[in-house]
């Protein structure tokens, strides 16, 4: 018996996109979609003024910087910083005066100072106020 090819790319298809969506934890979630309400996306950019850097949260895989009200970037790292564990304080490796994409972050415990995951960061998206 045969399988016909669009059931098997439907299957495939759902398999691909159901394990990205169940890595999010649902604060998370919320934390990025209250970061960008309101907010339309720009087009992304490798770097941003580190000194424009210096507010920003975590939401998970995302590193939210609030550089003045009407504007937030937002960051998805790569794997390796969200350990699961309560690490909310980022540092970040730069050796110039900007922040930008390929660069290293290494999650901190707040609580006692010890390095846990280091990941990169990606792409800055901003969002603007409308």
């Amino acid at each position: 018996m045969r399988t016909p090819l669009p059931l098997i790319l439907a299957v495939a298809a759902i398999g691909v996109a159901a394990p990205a969506a169940s890595n999010d934890r649902p604060k998370d979630v919320e934390k990025f979609q209250k970061a960008v309400a309101g907010k339309t996306a720009g087009a992304p950019v490798d770097c941003i003024e580190r000194r424009r850097s210096s507010d920003f949260s975590r939401a998970g895989r995302y590193v939210i910087f609030r550089p003045s009200p009407a504007l937030t970037y937002v960051n998805e790292l790569s794997p390796g910083c969200d350990t699961g564990a309560i690490r909310e304080t980022l540092t970040f490796r730069s050796t110039s005066s900007q922040l930008c994409r390929g660069e290293i972050a290494i999650a901190v415990d707040p609580l006692g100072g010890a390095a846990g995951g280091s990941c990169t960061l990606g792409e800055f998206v901003p969002y603007t106020s409308n």
